[in-house]
């Protein structure tokens, strides 16, 4: 977008550290695709919801810590102690949504006990 209104590559990098919105939107959108991850890997994996939706936040980790220590100067490091700190809570959320929603589904296997006064109950 920058690039089409004339914006030299140079000054590219410049422009968008100067952008705090687009940090924010970075790490937001971050968070989002780490649950929504966690929440597809734990209802292909049909069992054991949050162990699914912890292994996916477990790769994001890896991968931002990769980037960080490859790319150190891509981001500011404020940025990325946020980001490694919102992926493990992101993909278990999208785990324990997946989880509440089997839970609430006729007929759906029991979860990993995330409720397991309902889980005995019904």
């Amino acid at each position: 977008m920058f690039i089409l209104q004339g914006v030299p590559p140079n000054d590219l990098q410049k422009l968008l550290t100067e952008l705090h919105w687009v940090r924010w939107f970075e790490l937001a959108l971050g968070f989002f695709g780490t649950m929504l991850g966690g929440y597809v890997a734990a209802r292909m994996g049909k069992t054991l919801p949050l162990r699914h939706g912890f292994a996916v936040a477990v790769a994001s980790v890896v991968t931002s810590a990769l980037a960080l220590v490859m790319f150190p100067s891509i981001q500011p490091m404020w940025a990325s102690v946020i980001a490694l700190s919102i992926a493990v809570p992101a993909g278990l959320l999208g785990g324990y949504i997946c989880a509440a929603r089997k839970r609430r589904l006729p007929g759906a296997p029991a979860g990993d006990g995330v409720d397991a006064a309902n889980d005995a109950e019904g």
